[in-house]
């Protein structure tokens, strides 16, 4: 590690990586690269697509971010100060080249596997969630179920040989705190770690539905040594990380968790590419400052942005099927909510679902009704998952009814209450264009469905 004189460390504390895990089904293929970083635009696809081979056939390639805030900017909002680029482009080119590296790799290392699929909640046996995950916006809904899908390879003598797991939950991975310097994976890295000391196969981790500060903010964390962790910083992360990859351990250990292969293993995947429009206004001064350097669409150049000529970002999602399993990705930080509703306090844990009494405080009685996103996908519902900033990153992703604004600063200041994400959206309606966009694309293949 380096150290500033009169400052903290700054050097890198643990590595940080691009994971890529490849899928193949007759003809069918698609690879899941799982990259350790805040946010990638959709922009990056095609620089990655350029530097791989065609003879890889690669029919859908899924760039996921973790979201580990304690990583190098790659979007650009993070300079020195909020008038600097805050990309390093060496270091960009890069991790493109690691990217496309890692997915190469996967797609020659295909091998036949059986594929195991698990799920489990992350919570006390009475439900509590306070050592493992929070929500500090209101509503308080938490997804607190992690996913599992193992990959095994079986020889003729019936060894079997782990390959790779992918584990998919929501959490915020800022553990660390904001004061760090110092590059990290945070939890993440920890969990990967204690999962493959026992399994010795390749963890993928993808990050779920943790909008809304889905994350450690007053968790009060298991330490490995059985002490509680409070306060932000490495030991903190380290609990995380440890005490929900005993979960991932016994999610794929657990006798209800469902092995297919062959036929039974069906992959298949559909995707979509549409505009979302950006009212952000600080998203607008961002891009036109060349701070945010991605790709605006269908607004009139030539004529000053307003409420009649608003610039979109293209963005996508895709609806992936492996055997049981369904996933809905989301090009963003998707409120947990949207997905899975929980207005009825049933996602809630041991938190109390509103504080009535705060300013702007959500009116349930506006939240949309089911069916919500997790109610309308096929397969067993406990294996119904969404992975989170997967093919780009347009921020937080808020349900309409509970979008509210500063009166003075609209997304320059918070409104009062637990507002914070809206500064950090691409506008209102996010909601309808992005999560409205996910419930068509997952009935598309269902005729004569009512939307």
């Amino acid at each position: 590690m380096a150290t500033e004189k009169g400052a903290v460390d700054i050097g890198v504390q643990t590595r940080v990586f691009a994971r890529a895990i490849a899928m193949r089904q007759n003809q069918t293929t698609v690879v899941l690269v799982s990259v350790d970083s805040l946010g990638l635009f959709r922009d990056e696809a095609p620089e990655i697509q350029k530097l791989l081979d065609k003879s890889l056939e690669i029919d859908r390639l899924l760039i996921h971010a973790t979201h580990c805030h304690e990583t190098a900017d790659l979007v650009g909002g993070w300079g020195k100060n909020s008038l600097t680029y805050g990309v390093n482009e060496e270091y960009q080119r890069f991790v493109r080249v690691q990217i496309a590296a890692a997915v190469t790799e996967a797609v020659r290392a295909l091998k036949p596997v059986q594929v195991t699929i698990g799920a489990i909640p992350v919570q006390e046996q009475n439900g509590d969630l306070t050592p493992y995950v929070n929500d500090v916006r209101d509503p308080v809904i938490i997804d607190n179920t992690l996913h599992t899908i193992q990959f095994t390879a079986v020889d003729d003598m019936g060894k079997r040989t782990p390959v790779a797991t992918i584990v998919n939950w929501a959490f915020h991975p800022e553990s660390i705190g904001d004061k760090n310097k110092l590059i990290s994976s945070d939890f993440v890295g920890y969990l990967r770690d204690a999962v493959e000391k026992v399994t010795s196969d390749t963890v993928i981790y993808v990050s779920g539905a943790l909008g809304g500060q889905i994350g450690p903010s007053g968790v009060n964390a298991y330490a490995p040594d059985g002490t509680r962790v409070s306060s932000s910083g490495f030991k903190k992360a380290e609990a995380v990380g440890t005490s929900v990859a005993r979960f991932a351990l016994n999610a794929m250990a657990d006798p209800k968790a469902v092995t297919v292969e062959g036929a039974k293993a069906k992959l298949s995947f559909r995707t979509t590419v549409f505009p979302a429009q950006v009212f952000n206004t600080l998203y607008h001064l961002a891009s036109m400052a060349k701070i945010y350097r991605r790709s605006l669409c269908c607004f009139d150049t030539d004529q000053p942005i307003s409420e009649t000529n608003v610039p979109a970002v293209e963005t996508e999602v895709t609806y992936l099927q492996l055997g049981p399993a369904s996933i809905i990705t989301n090009p963003g930080e998707l409120l947990p909510e949207l997905f899975l509703g929980g207005y009825d306090g049933k996602h809630s844990g041991t938190y109390k679902i509103v504080d009535t009494a705060q300013q702007n405080a959500p009116d349930l009685s506006k939240a949309p009704p089911p069916p919500y996103l997790v109610d309308i996908m096929d397969g067993e519902r406990r294996h119904r998952m969404t992975f989170g900033l997967t093919s780009d990153f347009v921020g937080y992703i808020v349900p309409r009814y509970n979008f509210v604004l500063s009166k003075d600063k609209p997304y320059f200041e918070d409104a009062p209450g637990d507002h914070y994400e809206e500064t950090n959206s691409i506008g209102p309606l996010a909601d309808p264009q992005i999560a409205g966009t996910m419930r068509q694309l997952i009935l598309d293949g269902r005729p004569n469905v009512a939307r």
